[in-house]
């Protein structure tokens, strides 16, 4: 199992695939605000996340929504969710085009409640 980065939100994951020695991390969801702002956001975070060293990242949220930002949908690379969610919610995005993306099963950490 990957060591844990230390970082508040890191979530864990299974995948038999990868030797990565990072633990992906999650986000609760963004306050959805007028369109430019939210986009100015989902920029910021996507920037925030490669500054980190992060190699993927993994979304649930609107379908129409996430692939402005070039996301696709996550089971079409053997992601899936721990939880019981539409498909279509489930999307990835590599930040890193030298790895690509892992499969595996996403599970939210304890403080989220599901």
């Amino acid at each position: 199992m990957p060591r844990s980065t230390g970082r508040s939100s890191s979530s864990d994951r299974t995948n038999s695939e990868t030797s990565s020695s990072r633990s992906p991390n999650g986000s609760p969801p963004l306050p959805a605000e007028p369109d430019v702002a939210v986009h100015c956001r989902g920029r910021a975070a996507l920037r925030a996340a490669e500054e980190l060293g992060e190699r993927f990242v993994v979304v649930l949220g609107h379908p129409a929504y996430y692939p402005r930002f070039g996301f696709g949908r996550a089971s079409g690379y053997g992601i899936g969710l721990a939880i019981d969610v539409p498909d279509e919610a489930v999307m990835a995005l590599a930040l890193d085009a030298d790895h690509p993306l892992p499969s595996g099963t996403v599970r939210y950490a304890a403080p989220f409640g599901i």
